[in-house]
Parts: C-alpha cells; structure tokens; sequence
C-alpha cells in the first residue's frame, strides 16, 4: 500500500514511470471497470485509452 502512495505522489507530480506503472499495475481492475459502463470492446479500448493520455 505505500508502495502505492508512493507511486501516486510521483505520478501527481509528472512522473510519468510511476504513472505506467499504476495503469499496468491496475489495468485488469480499470478493464473490468470500464465494462460495466460499456458493451463494446472497441469503446473500452478508446476508454482506457484517453485514461491513460490524461
């Protein structure tokens, strides 16, 4: 878990490393997210997609 407030802060702070890292680290949970709003594949993918550019 610090290891994760770690990764935050640094992320936060314009790191980009630690923020790849968090979206790899999570990207099963942030798919399965996206699915209960979303039917399509294609439309999770553009999801998870402009998360990961924002």
């Amino acid at each position: 878990m610090l290891n994760d407030l770690l990764l935050i802060k640094r992320a936060k702070s314009g790191s980009n490393e630690a923020f790849v890292h968090l979206m790899k680290k999570n990207e099963k949970y942030l798919y399965n997210m996206a699915r209960k709003f979303l039917n399509n594949e294609e439309d999770i993918a553009d999801c998870l997609q402009e998360t990961q550019k924002n």
